[in-house]
């Protein structure tokens, strides 16, 4: 399920399949986009809105199954979810391969612990651990739980000192570290849409869970969007096209996991982000692909 060296995508069957049928959806196959005015309005910020009326057509639902096949390819039958959340951390320039606090903001990132090789894919649930895992530093940045938040090599003195988008960053520098390849940049991008809400005043009554779940819907996508960027890019659709299919794709994801029972996850704290995260992506394709 790896991408090559070229970052051009992978050649399995199955990624060939997910771009012909993102190639050959066709207007008729995308809901209609309902007029600005009846835009849902009790979406939670950070989630993705769907219309309460949403029917995707056979040919969106391929689409999406196919996209959680080939995600879920090769993937362990009895994955360990229960990985420290040290080991997903990045190491950093002078810090001893361990350690944060204010000296690791100055010293920058080396690598990335969780990525042996910088450009090979990670199967889809550690990926998103380390999702969760940046989501639980901005839930704990939130809640003013010094504690936590030194978990992750941060301190609340130090993000107090920033403004709201140098915070934001910060905190994906500190938990993921560099965006070398581009799954990182589609790690970092959904990521950074839950940390947004979640140290603004509208995450305030956010639950962990809540921004884990939408998270792993943005990141679902975006990972797709990585594999179709020579679709993208080759300009087989228009810009305004390319978004609708784009739009849909989200809504037909959210509208799966959103049947996720949070409850299985039990009480997800700043620190246990990560193992939630882990867990949900692969119960995500699951649903994803039609199974329980």
């Amino acid at each position: 399920m790896g991408t090559n060296t070229s970052y051009g995508g992978s050649n399995s069957k199955d990624w060939q399949t997910v771009r012909q049928l993102w190639t050959g959806l066709g207007g008729s196959d995308l809901p209609t986009p309902p007029p600005t005015d009846d835009q849902p309005s009790d979406t939670p910020p950070g989630d993705i809105p769907l219309p309460p009326d949403f029917q995707p057509s056979p040919a969106l639902d391929a689409l999406g199954e196919a996209l959680a096949d080939a995600l879920g390819r090769g993937l362990p039958r009895t994955p360990n979810y229960d990985v420290p959340l040290s080991s997903l951390m990045p190491r950093r320039r002078g810090a001893g391969g361990g350690g944060g606090g204010a000296g690791g903001a100055g010293t920058g990132q080396s690598g990335n612990a969780g990525r042996s090789a910088g450009r090979s894919r990670q199967q889809i649930p550690k990926q998103a651990a380390r999702g969760g895992a940046a989501i639980g530093a901005a839930v704990a940045y939130r809640d003013r739980d010094a504690a936590a938040l030194g978990e992750y090599g941060i301190t609340l003195d130090e993000l107090d000192a920033m403004g709201p988008r140098q915070r934001n960053n910060a905190i994906l520098d500190f938990v993921l570290g560099d965006a070398g390849h581009p799954d990182e940049a589609a790690l970092r991008s959904a990521s950074l849409e839950q940390i947004k809400v979640l140290t603004s005043p509208e995450g305030v009554g956010r639950t962990a869970v809540e921004a884990v779940r939408a998270f792993i819907g943005q990141f679902v996508v975006q990972i797709g969007l990585v594999e179709l960027r020579d679709q993208l890019q080759a300009g087989t659709a228009s810009r305004a096209e390319v978004k609708r299919r784009e739009t849909s794709l989200k809504q037909w994801v959210a509208s799966k996991i959103h049947s996720l029972n949070l409850a299985k996850y039990g009480t997800v704290t700043a620190t246990d982000c990560h193992k939630a995260a882990s867990r949900m992506a692969s119960d995500a394709l699951k649903l994803m692909r039609g199974k329980k």
